[in-house]
């Protein structure tokens, strides 16, 4: 909500139509074809779908309908023995080209050790969160947590700290409220110089 794009109502819906119903009305179109070829439903979900995260509330709020309703529909399926199976990828932060260039906006000091140290916990690699979709279509979990170390540890907290703890720990690992704006003005002006729907990330 911190730009005047996110408080207009029409914005929120076009979010909401790209990222939420456009998969719902894919699954009622397609279920019947799947529940005859015993298929799969794969939904690209995040880390934000089961935690707050400043500055991205729209983005959460439609990562946190993905996982209601994907999460009971595989219910149901598996309530009336379904052949189809719904596997929910939980991703973290990914190491993309268009990441980088929206975090290179902050000025981020530390030192080589450290920056190694987050790669391997905290950010996954594109190539293998590629791989990881790519082989569960094939043992078909029911769902995939990616980078492991950060989704898990990031759901542990938001569900076993007191809330109002984890609200002030993550406001302070988050950094201050202007380095926040400042990045999320890089993405909607990257987003555009590429013709990329900013919706489509909150």
């Amino acid at each position: 909500i911190s730009t005047p794009s996110h408080r207009d109502i029409s914005f929120t819906s076009r979010v909401f139509n790209i990222n939420v119903l456009s998969h719902i009305e894919l699954t009622h179109l397609f279920l019947g074809d799947l529940e005859r070829s015993a298929g799969q439903i794969q939904v690209t979900g995040s880390m934000l779908g089961s935690c707050p995260f400043y500055q991205a509330g729209i983005y959460v709020t439609t990562k946190h309908a993905l996982n209601g309703f994907f999460y009971t529909l595989q219910q149901e399926l598996l309530a009336k023995q379904s052949p189809v199976t719904v596997t929910v990828f939980t991703f973290g932060v990914i190491a993309t080209p268009f990441l980088g260039a929206v975090t290179s906006e902050l000025d981020h000091k530390s030192s080589e050790s450290s920056a190694d140290l987050s790669a391997s916990l905290v950010v996954g690699g594109v190539e293998e969160s590629a791989q990881i979709i790519v082989s569960s279509a094939i043992n078909r979990p029911r769902n995939v947590d990616y980078p492991v170390f950060i989704v898990k540890t990031t759901r542990f907290l938001s569900n076993f700290l007191p809330f109002s703890l984890y609200q002030d720990m993550m406001t302070m690992s988050l950094g201050n409220y202007e380095d926040g704006v400042k990045v999320w003005a890089k993405f909607r002006e990257l987003s555009a110089n590429i013709g990329y729907q900013t919706g489509n990330m909150g």
